[in-house]
């Protein structure tokens, strides 16, 4: 049997459930499921994220599975509690949304030459 969580599901998208339109409305998945799904099953009693349950956690899925869950968070955004929220994550870079335009304003001024 997998233990519980080990830290909060404070934060777990509501306003998803509650039909609220974002920018990822209808790409097929569940925020709040996903996080609770993360939240629940995937910790690992001893830090670290998995997964699924019965596997041992890894630096690769403890990343992805931040990501997703962060991702998640942003869908359900719509004023409600931030506790418990991870920072905002462009999902294509999977890197934090200030450090993506950090790295756009710095190629903008310096054009790749494949010359």
């Amino acid at each position: 049997e997998e233990s519980g969580p080990t830290t909060t599901t404070a934060g777990v998208g509501s306003a998803s459930a509650a039909g609220a339109t974002t920018p990822f409305s209808g790409y097929g998945f569940d925020a709040a499921a996903l996080q609770s799904y993360v939240l629940r099953y995937c910790q690992a009693p001893g830090g670290g994220l998995r997964d699924k349950p019965g596997k041992p956690p890894d630096f690769y899925h403890t990343c992805y599975a931040l990501s997703g869950v962060a991702v998640a968070q942003m869908c359900g955004a719509s004023g409600e509690d931030t506790e418990g929220r991870l920072p905002e994550v462009d999902p294509v870079f999977n890197l934090r949304v200030e450090k993506v335009q950090a790295m756009k304003k710095y190629f903008e001024v310096r054009p790749l030459d494949f010359a």
